[in-house]
């Protein structure tokens, strides 16, 4: 565990600058999702949600709900130097709903509460077979037309049933605001704090034995959005995120690391059916102690991670996707540099 109070007071110091101006291994313990998270990796970008700027409605409750079926090629699922690719398939269902609660003496009070499951199975490679679901609700208090402050809790659930060592029970709190800057300009930020319960990896102490204790971590997220409405038809996003992780994993402090993601995404509707998106993300990890297996230095990773995706609707509840993604990991440690590229594409089904 480690004190991370200037890291944090230097980040928001950043954060607010820009906002009021104008504008985050060694092979035995290392499982696939502390590299990549399934929600990078899997999930195609929500084309629709993205683009729409908030409307408000009359209506009480509303709802968005659909369901997703797609099959994949991944060319280095275990993110390693053997490159086996695999065949794989995907089911989605995302169900998200509004409810207008009454207003107060600070203007208006909304709440958002939703789910969202992913569902990946591999042909052959199995251990890399993931469930993710997710349950969140969130209380939206707008101080003024252009300013709304938000907070919410969020349950995961994350299953490897192949390889229950990543398998863990997850719990979120956040705060944020989103802030309109012009009409064609706005500003999102988002602290989340998270804990992470490990169901089946068993902690390893400093001199490489075991004990009965499991893995246990905890998660601050700091995040910032601006977001630029180019035209009717196209919009840009760019993000900051900053991400620390501090674990009881005691050995070499296996899983203590800092990392910062940058990013941007262009997104445009070529016609009312027709739209897709390109993005590009770097992210920058420093593990704290971890040292790579060709010396005694600490481990650093670089990775890359180019996204686009098209899709077409065939009417109001039916839609078709492609997507591809393509990611690079270039590490001071051999066992840690991989490349990995997934095609894939499917039907979006909207209730």
């Amino acid at each position: 565990m480690r004190t991370n109070d200037k890291r944090i007071a230097c980040f928001f110091a950043v954060v607010i600058l820009s906002s009021f101006m104008g504008y985050a291994a060694l092979a035995t313990p290392r499982t696939v999702t502390d590299q990549v998270q399934p929600t990078y990796k899997y999930r195609g970008s929500q084309l629709q949600q993205t683009f729409a700027q908030p409307t408000p409605s009359d209506k009480n409750l509303m709802t968005d709900l659909s369901a997703g079926i797609s099959q994949g090629l991944d060319t280095n699922p275990l993110l390693d130097s053997t490159h086996k690719a695999d065949n794989y398939n995907q089911e989605t269902l995302d169900m998200r709903y509004e409810y207008k609660l009454p207003d107060n003496k600070l203007g208006e009070l909304n709440s958002r509460f939703g789910i969202d499951v992913l569902n990946i199975n591999y042909y052959r490679i199995n251990d890399v077979d993931v469930f993710d679901g997710t349950a969140d609700i969130n209380i939206d208090q707008k101080l003024s037309k252009d300013f709304t402050l938000s907070g919410g809790y969020v349950y995961e659930t994350l299953w490897y049933p192949h390889d229950t060592t990543g398998t863990y029970f997850g719990n979120e709190v956040n705060v944020g605001f989103r802030q309109n800057l012009t009409k064609s300009i706005y500003q999102k930020a988002v602290y989340r704090l998270q804990f992470r319960n490990y169901l089946d990896n068993k902690v390893m102490l400093g001199n490489g034995t075991t004990n009965s204790d499991l893995r246990f971590d905890v998660r601050n997220i700091f995040r910032h959005e601006i977001g630029i409405y180019i035209s009717e038809k196209v919009k840009a996003r760019f993000i900051n995120e900053l991400l620390i992780n501090n674990s009881n994993y005691q050995f070499l402090d296996f899983y203590d690391y800092d990392a910062y993601r940058t990013g941007c995404s262009l997104i445009a509707m070529f016609t009312k059916k027709f739209y897709g998106v390109a993005g590009f993300y770097y992210q920058r990890r420093w593990y704290i102690s971890r040292t790579v297996s060709v010396g005694d230095y600490s481990q650093r990773d670089n990775l890359y991670t180019a996204t686009g995706s098209l899709s077409y609707d065939f009417n109001k509840n039916v839609s078709m996707f492609v997507n591809y993604t393509h990611m690079e990991n270039h590490s001071n440690e051999p066992l840690e540099q991989y490349v990995d590229t997934l095609y894939y594409g499917g039907f979006n089904y909207t209730f």
